[in-house]
């Protein structure tokens, strides 16, 4: 889930997130990253993977390697970067790239929460690879909560 559109200031990380490659899965299968973080992609398999995407806002190939080598990507176009393996093609996994610092990923249970937001309305994104996109709107009152429920698929 995160909110659509440029509003704020989004930083990447000092540390790149990680998205392992472990048991013939990406590990884990989805992360949420601002714009202009790199995110690193160890092989932690005793085989050969291949990462890559045709994905609009991120298109790369980062070719065959080994167990304990690792290549970095750098996300720098807002959108949904879906990530495959060319050696094991059910392997996949999604980095969203925000425009802005807000956003989170939802729990096992459905829920999620995203603090911060400023007052005002916003457009929110729920996005899953298996039931698409749905976007909604929310009004944001200064130091209020709002609750959104949505029911994807």
């Amino acid at each position: 889930v995160w909110v659509k559109g440029s509003a704020g200031n989004a930083r990447p990380p000092s540390t790149p997130p990680v998205v392992t490659q472990r048991d013939t899965a990406f590990v884990p299968a989805a992360i949420v990253v601002p714009v202009g973080t790199t995110v690193r992609f160890p092989n932690g398999d005793d085989f050969f993977h291949n990462v890559f995407s045709y994905s609009g806002p991120a298109r790369f190939d980062l070719g065959r390697y080994p167990r304990g080598d690792s290549k970095d990507v750098t996300f720098d176009e807002p959108g949904v970067v879906k990530i495959y393996c060319e050696v094991h093609e059910f392997m996949r996994a999604a980095v969203v790239v925000s425009e802005n610092p807000w956003y989170a990923l939802v729990a096992d249970d459905g829920s999620y929460r995203i603090d911060g937001i400023p007052a005002g309305r916003h457009t929110l994104v729920f996005w899953h690879a298996d039931l698409g996109e749905v976007e909604r709107t929310v009004d944001v009152t200064d130091g209020g909560v709002t609750r959104l429920d949505v029911e994807l698929g």
